[in-house]
């Protein structure tokens, strides 16, 4: 009995220091590696997903932005036409429809939390026709002709701390910040959009009223719409509610592993390169990155 209590043990310590020894060596090697090196890694990193790297100051962000999502490196292929609910997600969303020139257009908002990090973003998509509404979801296509898809662009705010700001691109433009929390109720999207003419911008305004907006929170100038998305529409769902709340605990479990894992690290990008290297499976499921490097 005491042999076996002895050799249980002695296999425990010995695992733990394996483990021990292992986090120092990543540690080490993380230490060694030049600025560069860091900075070619996350944008490889960021890059095999359809994203490229804005480092800002100690803060990592990240933006996909496509119109005509053609290419296997494109954000197209993570979110694919309408923005699919994952268990890692909560997000509060905004859905605006609108008619112009016989097209019926679809524009979503999002924002809220990816895991452990801060996510919002604005996907464009229109069908060639105007048809009934139990038929658009299957019949939703990309515009082919950039010139007529809006142009989006938004900054997200935590009461006045800004956290992205992103725009440019067409047709999709996304973005997050890692390991930041922040429940989707806490956070607004300040969007503008700017349209081919201001016809097309003033069927998005009415159409973004028709959602709830007064008049006076939707301003049109020329041919850009600028609003702000606070308070989504209240889901009547019981079970989707419990859903997003439960993605919320999820996303605010990994957070706080993400802290207690690489304490020695100050810098963010080398906390992010240590989950990398030690726990993978924790850095695929916090942040929006597939497995490919």
């Amino acid at each position: 009995m005491y042999l076996l209590f002895a050799t249980a043990l002695l296999l425990l310590l010995l695992f733990f220091s394996l483990l021990h020894f292992r986090s120092k060596a990543i540690t080490h090697k993380i230490y060694r590696m030049h600025t560069e090196e860091k900075a070619g890694l996350l944008t490889k990193l960021l890059h095999s997903s359809g994203y490229s790297c804005l480092p800002s100051g100690d803060l990592l962000s990240a933006c996909a932005s496509s119109g005509l999502p053609d290419t296997e490196d494109s954000a197209h292929h993570i979110f694919p036409g309408p923005l699919p609910s994952r268990p890692n997600m909560a997000l509060d969303t905004l859905q605006v429809r609108f008619a112009y020139l016989e097209n019926i257009w679809t524009m979503e908002f999002h924002k809220g939390q990816y895991g452990f990090a801060v996510w919002g973003s604005i996907l464009i998509r229109h069908t060639d026709n105007v048809i009934p509404d139990s038929q658009r979801p299957l019949s939703a296509s990309y515009d082919r002709d950039q010139a007529s898809l809006p142009k989006p662009a938004f900054s997200l705010y935590s009461g006045k701390e800004k956290l992205l700001d992103l725009s440019g691109g067409w047709g999709r433009l996304a973005g997050f910040k890692a390991v930041r929390f922040f429940a989707p109720a806490d956070l607004s999207m300040q969007a503008a959009l700017s349209f081919s003419s201001h016809d097309m911008a003033m069927a998005f305004a009415e159409g973004l009223v028709a959602t709830g907006y007064a008049c006076d929170d939707v301003c049109v100038c020329d041919g850009t719409v600028t609003f702000t998305f606070g308070t989504p529409v209240v889901i009547r769902n019981p079970f989707r509610r419990l859903k997003k709340k439960a993605a919320l605990s999820a996303s605010r479990f990994w957070y706080r592993v993400c802290f207690l894992t690489p304490r020695r690290f100050t810098s963010l990008s080398d906390k992010i390169l240590y989950l990398y290297y030690d726990l993978p499976f924790l850095l695929y499921k916090a942040i929006p990155v597939r497995k490919q490097i």
